[in-house]
């Protein structure tokens, strides 16, 4: 993987760069699909009908349900971040912490919400387990986080930016191979904060219907 980063043109790069983001990117969706299955339950136990039964609005719902996922995948990123610098050498080599973090904590949002929106819509949770995992596949494949995106056919690279992962490596790579700050990653925190409010606003609709 290092050659393959050399080659475009980051010549210091070691590999782990590339690596380790793209596996932050790749589980972070199995771990953010369990939020679906937690939704299933919800709605098996009875408890979602009781909830939307008391005096809480639908939003009040929803951010209480999602919020505690967003932190259980941001603290999985942020794990397999601190074990892929214990084994592999990552190194932000200038790149700041609080840029990486914004990365981090947007990216965790939209996949949540992305789950949540998907789970409102389908009807079983076998259907959620097959869009788990192949989308955790396919959006991560067509979003460079298993190679350097300069290295996808073109047709990958011309429908890339309609993942999340597209936006969570282009953060990662501003960070860590651009040694880049917040107003480097700002672009797509940004646009993986506008995807998760427009998911957001679908999850509400299948929530309140």
């Amino acid at each position: 993987m290092a050659y393959s980063l050399q080659a475009s043109g980051y010549a210091n790069a070691t590999g782990a760069e590339q690596v380790v983001p793209g596996q932050m990117v790749m589980f972070g969706f199995f771990v953010g699909g369990s939020a679906g299955f937690c939704l299933f339950r919800e709605h098996g136990w009875g408890t979602w009908d009781r909830l939307r039964a008391s005096n809480a609005t639908p939003a009040a719902l929803l951010v209480g349900f999602i919020a505690p996922w967003v932190v259980i995948l941001t603290l999985f990123q942020l794990g397999l971040l601190l074990a892929g610098g214990a084994a592999a050498g990552l190194r932000l080599r200038g790149g700041s912490p609080v840029a990486e973090l914004l990365v981090i904590v947007s990216y965790s949002f939209v996949i949540v919400t992305l789950v949540m929106l998907v789970s409102a819509s389908l009807r079983t949770v076998n259907q959620v387990n097959a869009f788990q995992n192949v989308g955790a596949m396919a959006f991560a494949g067509l979003g460079g986080a298993f190679a350097p995106l300069a290295q996808l056919p073109g047709w990958a690279r011309a429908i890339a930016p309609a993942t999340p992962a597209y936006w969570a490596m282009q953060g990662h790579n501003a960070v860590f191979l651009e040694q880049g700050g917040l107003a480097d990653v700002a672009k797509p925190a940004g646009v993986l904060l506008v995807v998760r409010r427009g998911f957001g606003e679908g999850v509400e609709c299948c929530s309140s219907s």
